[in-house]
């Protein structure tokens, strides 16, 4: 064989390149021989301004079919330069051509680089392929095409290089132009997957897929309860899950035709796909967040190396997308499957349950979740738990119990669950229901807040009218009882534990109702106790009490009840009375409120026979209706006016519907206000058929006013007969209506009788023929009647001293024993309560003359804090018909007889009360009013006076002291010495006649002794190591008395010794 040459030559041009397609370039080329391969290469421009299409050129090059080629390459930009390799070998040829260009996809341009390859191999058809590279910012995707029918798809695989880090946001949002439909998924791997998959149509329409995701081999092993027996590798885990942006929907036929796409249809949107692994098949979900849904940057979440266990909001889980399952693995049963997305978190939640050794468990919206963020070291996922049910039976044991995730109380709440568990055995049964929250707080971990309540139901024993059968316990921590009203405490979940009118209704259900209706929220500051017994009487009557107080940011007191009475027995029960009770009261209420109701499940004889009817009694404390009340029982009288504060009563009455045909009505009412008093009571008897209808009413009203004495009675009866009789030819109608009313009123005693037929009516008066007006009491009367006295008949202020009380003494004297009150004056107050209002209150100034109290002073209301000025003078005596009051309050404290003033004169202020407008108005009642009038409350009358001890003037600071100078601190060698005496004849003991007599006065006899009487006295009052003084005693004292001044630094402790024995006197305490 002869040796092969090698050859190399570049050469630059102009060259035409195809047949009836044939483009023009300016070309620069080379020519290279190795051996028998041979290649030429070459770099081409066209000498078109406007450039060559994509399309163009590759009809130029390509032999054969020309349609083939993808037609929408005819609107890819024009093309001014490419590369063109060319070779042969001995028994292959191949020509290829590359270029680089912008792809329009979904309306947006990317950079490209595109190749087409022609390859033919002796023996073997020629082969033409068409590929590139996408490059969106750093990233590259390996292109691809495929046609399909008459529809062409371009599919771009991400090459990998490496650990990267990819967006989906950044990706899809480079092809798509709102980006905010577009969540965050983010992944830094180096094995993943990312595609686009772009489909252009026959009919010219598009659609576009971007995905992003990686398999994930997570299963279920760590979740909370149930994760042991989910620990085999095939029993459940995921595989894969992938982040995907569609603008169309593409169907599981055509992603099943590329390699790595999920089996499963994606539609327009958001969607997230994932490859589930149960009992070791491979099954794909899908969840889509809808087309037009938006995304914010997830939280941070967690991304710690220990698993955790979360709550989802309920209503997120609400939205979860179900699958009905239906499988089991082991002895677990997986119910259904849910899949959701939630800020930036993929979550599966199980529904499921299992039956072990007679122990049943269910398992509510149980799941892990993580976030659409891969990278290395994985986070691990979060894992969820909605609810867990429990349930065991072997007689005469039973157990269940539930455990539910609730929604959060928003702004209050970052979690909260609520739980149920009973326990029953053959005598006595067991049950209680609680919550526990993590309360949003300032600090990171927040607070938490939780109850418990427990109720015991078995034999406890007492007599036949009060016999224990239950009791009932209970608290809250950061928690608030919502008081029902009287129509829900039948069905409050803390009556209903105990004495459940519908016997259908479980603890699971009243646990349901207590979240629902949110009758126990978290309330941070709150608390509460709630204690409750349930007895019988003669095994007639069932009752329930339950006593509750709440303290915190509100102290409030209720009592709840419910008393059930079925005769002779519950299932056979002619008579079944259910009576319902409410009182609530607390120093923050405004009222104190004691109500009563027959419930809806009330009949008697029949269940068609209803009984209603209800009973209240309110008194309102303070507040805009301070002073009023109400007492009823079924109501009120049909022409009261009743105040919008009165409660709502039901007629005491029944309502008996015997038949289709016939029924029976009936109410009675009473109550007492202020003003008046009312009473009585309606009876219907209704008869119908289709052609008849019969009716038989009586009824009578009574309302009666005092202060002054009104009435009107009202009775009546009415029957009404209406008929339509068919003769065939003609109809026959009959209509008769007999009434008789009787109208009574007074004083003075007068009214009226009205007599109605159909055909005629009339009306007969009597009494009074001129109606004057009501007789007005004098003041003796009034007094008598309205004003508490004492057993003098005087008006007597109570004095009661509401705070300062330190204790109470109690000293014995030949007239008895005497009280003392021991009080701190700087917080004593005494209050000056008068049983009637007053419009002027006179006190002592500082001088101790007695005038009106200042217009400004401060004035307690039940609304607030007024001035005295404001105070309500516009009263009267309305009984006696007086329309002006002028009443003065006068209020001194006296000391030997006279008013305390100057520095011990006490503080006056007033304080207010509502009244009764019957008896304090000053306007009068219209006695010829055969309807007796109500009159309201009158507000921030004066009712008393507060005495407290005057404020002390505030201190005022001393001016400042210059110090500077005045002291000097000595270094120690420039100290006083103490320690030698003092030299000289002048300085010496003997020569000192002062000295010397104090030396014998000091040891004297009788001085000793008094001096020794002295000490031990003293002794007795507190003891002291100092027993005794002695004459050497007091000759060292002497001398320190007589000594110079020693000065130390501020805070030193002076050290110096005395002229007898050179004592340390700060040593040894002397």
């Amino acid at each position: 064989m002869a040796a092969s040459s090698n050859f190399l030559l570049d050469l630059s041009g102009s060259t035409r390149i195809g047949d009836t397609n044939a483009v023009e370039f300016d070309i620069s080329m080379g020519l290279r021989i190795n051996g028998t391969d041979k290649s030429v290469y070459a770099a081409l421009k066209t000498q078109d301004p406007g450039g060559v299409s994509l399309a163009a050129l590759l009809k130029a090059f390509a032999p054969g079919d020309k349609t083939e080629i993808p037609g929408f390459l005819d609107q890819l930009p024009a093309i001014r330069a490419l590369s063109v390799n060319y070779g042969t070998g001995a028994r292959s040829s191949e020509f290829s051509i590359s270029f680089e260009t912008r792809l329009t996809i979904n309306g947006k341009e990317i950079d490209a680089t595109l190749q087409a390859a022609y390859k033919k191999v002796e023996g073997s058809d020629s082969a033409f392929t068409f590929g590139g590279v996408l490059r969106i910012g750093t990233h590259r995707f390996l292109l691809s095409y495929q046609k399909v029918a008459d529809d062409w798809y371009m599919y771009a695989g991400y090459i990998h290089t490496g650990i990267t880090t990819i967006n989906l946001k950044d990706i899809a949002g480079s092809v798509f132009s709102n980006p905010n439909t577009i969540p965050d998924a983010t992944l830094t791997l180096n094995d993943f997957k990312a595609f686009l998959l772009y489909r252009k149509a026959k009919d010219g329409s598009t659609a576009l897929l971007v995905g992003l995701g990686a398999g994930l081999h997570l299963n279920l092993e760590d979740l909370p309860l149930a994760g042991s027996l989910f620990a085999k590798d095939d029993a459940f885990a995921f595989r894969e899950v992938l982040a995907l942006y569609a603008s169309g929907t593409f169907t599981q036929a055509e992603l099943q035709r590329f390699t790595g796409m999920p089996e499963v249809e994606i539609t327009k949107g958001f969607n997230v796909s994932a490859q589930l692994l149960i009992n070791g098949r491979e099954e794909y979900y899908v969840l889509n967040d809808g087309p037009d849904k938006t995304y914010s940057p997830p939280n941070g979440g967690n991304d710690s190396s220990t698993a955790v266990v979360s709550t989802l909001p309920g209503e997120v889980a609400s939205k979860a997308k179900w699958t009905k399952v239906d499988k089991k693995i082991g002895p677990v049963t997986l119910q259904r499957l849910g899949f959701m997305y939630n800020e930036g978190r993929v979550v599966l939640l199980l529904d499921a349950s299992m039956l072990m050794a007679g122990i049943g468990m269910q398992m509510i919206s149980l799941g892990l979740g993580f976030k659409l963020e891969w990278k290395f070291p994985p986070a691990l996922p979060e894992f969820y738990i909605d609810g867990i049910g429990l349930s065991y039976t072997k007689d005469p044991i039973r157990i269940s119990g539930m455990f539910l995730r609730a929604t959060p109380l928003p702004g209050v709440e970052q979690y909260s669950y609520y739980g149920s568990a009973q326990l029953s055995l053959a005598k006595f049964s067991v049950s209680g229901i609680g919550a526990y929250s993590k309360l949003i707080e300032p600090k990171p971990d927040g607070a938490v807040s939780l109850f418990i309540y427990a109720m015991y139901a078995g034999a406890i024993g007492g007599p036949a009218f009060f016999f224990v059968t239950g009791i009932a316990a209970g608290f809250g921590y950061n928690r608030r009882v919502k008081v029902p009203a009287i129509r829900e405490v039948n069905t409050f979940p803390l009556v209903a534990m105990a004495l459940n009118p519908n016997p259908a209704k479980t603890l699971n259900d009243i646990l349901a109702e207590l979240v629902s209706q949110q009758w126990i929220p978290a309330s941070p500051g709150d608390y509460w106790l709630a204690v409750g017994i349930k007895f019988t009487s003669f095994k007639l009557i069932e009752s329930f009490v339950l006593v509750m107080a709440q303290f915190g940011t509100r102290t409030e007191f209720a009592i709840l009840g419910l008393s059930i009475l079925a005769w002779p027995t519950k299932d056979k029960a002619i008579a079944y009375i259910e009576l319902a009770v409410r009182a609530s009261f607390g120093p923050d209420s405004d009222v104190i409120a004691v109500e009563a109701m027959l419930t809806p499940n009330s009949y008697v004889l029949d269940k068609n026979c209803k009984l209603t009817g209800g009973f209240a009694f309110y008194a309102w404390v303070k507040g805009p209706h301070a002073g009023d009340f109400v007492i009823t029982l079924g109501g009120y009288h049909p022409k009261f006016n009743k105040p919008s504060h009165y409660p709502d009563v039901d007629r005491l009455g029944l309502n008996w519907k015997l038949s289709k045909e016939l029924q029976i009505k009936g109410g009675l009412y009473y109550a007492l206000t202020p003003s008046c008093i009312m009473a009585g009571g309606r009876l219907e008897v209704t008869f119908s058929l289709s052609f008849l209808t019969a009716s038989i009413a009586l009824w009578a009203d009574m309302l009666i006013a005092w202060a002054p004495f009104q009435y009107a009675i009202d009775m009546g009866i009415r029957v009404k007969i209406d008929a339509n009789i068919d003769m065939g030819l003609f109809t026959v109608h009959f209509k008769l209506e007999m009434g008789a009313e009787l109208h009574i009123w007074g004083p003075p005693f007068a009214g009226e009788a009205f007599v109605d037929w159909s055909i005629f009516s009339f009306t007969i008066p009597f009494g009074s023929a001129t109606k004057k007006e009501a007789e007005k009491l004098d003041w003796p009367a009034f007094k008598q009647q309205f004003i508490p006295v004492n057993t003098n008949k005087r008006i007597t202020p109570e004095i009661i001293i509401g705070s300062g009380i330190i204790n109470e003494y109690t000293v014995r004297t030949s007239a008895g024993e005497i009280k003392y009150l021991l009080v701190n004056p700087h917080q004593l107050r005494i209050n000056v309560d008068i049983p009637l209002p007053v419009t002027t209150v006179k006190v002592p100034d500082l001088s101790g003359v007695v005038n009106e109290i200042s217009a400004d002073s401060k004035m307690q209301t039940d609304s607030g804090t007024l001035q005295y000025a404001d105070r309500n003078r516009t009263l009267g005596i309305r009984p006696m018909q007086e329309t002006s009051l002028a009443s003065a309050l006068t209020v001194k404290v006296l000391m030997n007889g006279q008013p305390l003033s100057g520095d011990f004169a006490p503080h006056y202020s007033t304080y207010t009360a509502g009244v009764p407008g019957s008896l304090w108005s000053n306007q009068q009642g219209s006695g010829n009013n055969n309807t007796p009038e109500d009159v309201k409350v009158l507000q921030n009358a004066l009712k008393g006076v507060v005495i407290t001890a005057r404020e002390a003037p505030a201190p005022v600071d001393p001016p400042g002291f210059d110090l500077n100078g005045k002291f000097r601190a000595v270094d120690e060698s420039l100290r006083w010495n103490y320690i030698a005496a003092l030299t000289g004849p002048d300085n010496t003991a003997y020569s000192d006649p002062i000295k010397t007599i104090i030396n014998n006065k000091m040891d004297d006899a009788v001085i000793t002794a008094n001096r020794q009487a002295i000490i031990t006295a003293a002794l007795q009052v507190q003891e002291s190591e100092e027993t005794t003084v002695t004459a050497s005693k007091l000759h060292g004292w002497i001398a320190i008395l007589g000594a110079d001044p020693v000065i130390v630094q501020l805070g030193g402790l002076p050290q110096y010794k005395t002229e007898t024995g050179n004592e340390n006197i700060a040593d040894n305490g002397n």
